[in-house]
């Protein structure tokens, strides 16, 4: 039997295995690391520091809460004081000194320490009173994080106006205001007139209205005075505005004011074939649609407001332009001989911008987006178009233009000529494939005998050859392209030139980038410009609130908030109020 060493004596006091001999300071050294390894690898408490860590987050994040409630209530308590001692201070009636009252005011309620500026603006036609204070609110729980105090800062401005004032009142007759939505225009409209000439009286307020919708149309007396302007045709009376002059508030001065152009590009009407639409020009012809300039009375003002008709595309930009002409100085001359004639004139009727006795006021009103202005490329209103008439039997004739015999029959094509109505008499009876004889004639063939009663007088001896307006005052666009072009060999490519390859004008983006300009140019004359988006889509709420004088100027309402829209307008211009 084979004996083998007898192993080492163990120490297991504190588990440690150790030498014999092992100093005792030694082996409490590898003890208490042993104990450590054990600490480190027990788990057993840990979620209590974690709870304990989340609580003190909580309290401090609840405290906070607490803080800030405290800091508004002091800032709402600082300004609802400021907001009542400026009116009070505001108010032309009264005797006291404006500074005093608000030091008053906000004396009785102990808040006289926070008041940090007053400030005064005062002559005889307007009063403007502002006011600021500041406390600083000290932190219970925030200073545990490091902030000491927060701020409660409060501002107020309040004014009231004796003084004159010229408006602008810019109204969207569009299309889309059929129906409801301009019976609740109307009323808004009316309503702002009576509340401004109450509150002002006639003789403190001049008004003009300009509504708008694809053109804003212009008494043609006023657009004759201009020296810029170039009268094309009778039919209408509007102007197309190159981009350049958004960025002036005036007309003055403006060289090569082109006429708009008299079209119907909407609908289908015309004097053979008339689908019972009712004409909607680009430019307006109508009586109602020509803006009116200069006056004060309600009655007519009024009456003129109800007379108002909706149809057609939406330019803002234009009735802004407009409108800014009618309160730009340098117009005065010119509205005063369009109103009175050259024996009236006395004095230039338009204030000067910077005149303190007359404030200068926009009301600009839409109920949608920009759409395309149109216009037709290439054509002339007063050249001459290759469509004929024959007054006598209301009858249109269009002769070729092709010099070539294509037939082979020795007739060149300009000596035929179409006539719509037999093409579509022969149609109506089943002759879709006819001679030349049933709606072609040569130009010594005319179908009803000549009028000197011979009967070898030609076609154009019986026929008088219109000019593009006349042309389009008696056909839409459509009527023209179809009826006179395309059904003479049912080809679209005739239609399309003479419609869709005609149609262009500045689209959205464009109109918005003269909406924004003209609307700069006026706040930098120091025009209020007020504007309302009626149940309108945010991009263009966007683009109206850029045109206000503030986006406390923006009326974005919907249904009958319109009327109350205005209302507030009205009494923002007439009466004192709260200005900031």
């Amino acid at each position: 039997m084979t004996l083998l060493p007898q192993s080492a004596p163990r120490n297991r006091s504190c588990g440690a295995v150790t030498e014999p001999g092992t100093p005792l300071s030694r082996r409490r050294r590898l003890a208490a690391r042993a104990a450590l390894r054990r600490w480190r690898a027990d788990e057993d408490g840990g979620i209590i520091i974690f709870s304990l860590f989340i609580f003190i987050v909580m309290l401090i994040a609840g405290g906070m809460a607490v803080d800030f409630m405290r800091t508004e209530t002091a800032r709402t308590k600082l300004q609802t004081t400021l907001d009542r001692a400026v009116l009070a201070a505001g108010d032309m009636e009264s005797d006291l000194d404006p500074e005093a009252v608000v030091r008053d005011y906000v004396a009785k309620a102990g808040l006289d320490p926070f008041l940090v500026d007053v400030n005064i603006s005062n002559d005889a036609m307007n009063r403007t009173v502002s006011a600021t204070a500041r406390a600083n609110v000290a932190m219970h729980f925030a200073r545990m994080i490091g902030i000491e105090y927060l701020p409660a800062p409060a501002a107020s401005t309040a004014g009231e106006s004796l003084a004159g004032a010229e408006i602008a009142l810019v109204l969207d007759i569009s299309g889309s205001m059929q129906g409801e939505k301009l019976l609740q225009l109307k009323a808004a409209a009316s309503s702002f007139v009576d509340t401004i000439t109450t509150n002002l009286g006639e003789d403190g307020v001049v008004i003009n209205v300009i509504p708008y919708s694809t053109q804003v149309a212009v008494p043609g007396g006023l657009l004759d005075l201009l020296s810029g302007f170039t009268r094309d045709h009778d039919f209408s009376n509007c102007v197309t505005f190159d981009e350049t002059d958004y960025d002036t508030t005036s007309l003055v001065g403006l060289t090569d004011l082109e006429q708009g152009q008299h079209f119907d590009p909407f609908y289908s009407w015309g004097d053979e074939f008339d689908t019972g639409a009712t004409p909607v020009f680009v430019c307006n012809p109508n009586d109602y649609a020509e803006m009116l300039v200069m006056e004060n009375d309600p009655v007519a003002l009024n009456g003129y407001i109800d007379a108002l008709v909706a149809g057609g595309n939406t330019s803002i930009d234009i009735g802004m332009k407009w409108a800014m002409a009618t309160l730009d100085p340098s117009s005065g001359t010119l509205l005063d001989l369009f109103a009175n004639g050259a024996s009236a004139l006395v004095e230039t009727p338009v204030a000067a911008f910077n005149d303190a006795d007359v404030r200068k006021i926009v009301v600009l009103m839409t109920d949608g987006a920009h759409t395309t202005e149109w216009m037709l490329s290439g054509i002339d209103m007063t050249a001459m178009s290759d469509i004929w008439y024959d007054d006598s039997r209301d009858e249109f004739w269009v002769q070729g233009a092709d010099t070539t015999d294509a037939d082979g029959d020795g007739v060149t094509d300009d000596d035929m000529w179409f006539s719509p109505r037999l093409r579509m008499a022969n149609l109506n009876s089943g002759y879709w494939i006819a001679g030349e004889s049933n709606f072609f004639r040569r130009a010594t063939q005319w179908p009803h005998g000549c009028a000197d009663g011979t009967t070898t007088c030609t076609i154009s001896s019986e026929l008088r050859q219109l000019k593009y307006a006349e042309l389009y005052e008696r056909v839409s666009l459509y009527q023209n392209a179809y009826y006179h072009h395309y059904i003479q060999h049912f080809d679209s490519a005739d239609y399309d030139a003479w419609y869709w390859d005609l149609l262009s004008g500045p689209e959205t983006a464009t109109k918005n980038a003269r909406l924004s300009a003209i609307c700069t140019a006026a706040k930098d004359k120091n025009v209020t410009i007020y504007t309302v988006g009626f149940e309108v889509q945010d991009d263009a709420a966007l683009v109206m609130e850029d045109c206000a004088s503030s986006t406390s100027h923006f009326f974005r309402v919907a249904g009958d908030q319109l009327i109350s829209a205005f209302s507030n307008i009205a009494r923002q211009v007439t009466v004192l109020g709260l200005t900031k």
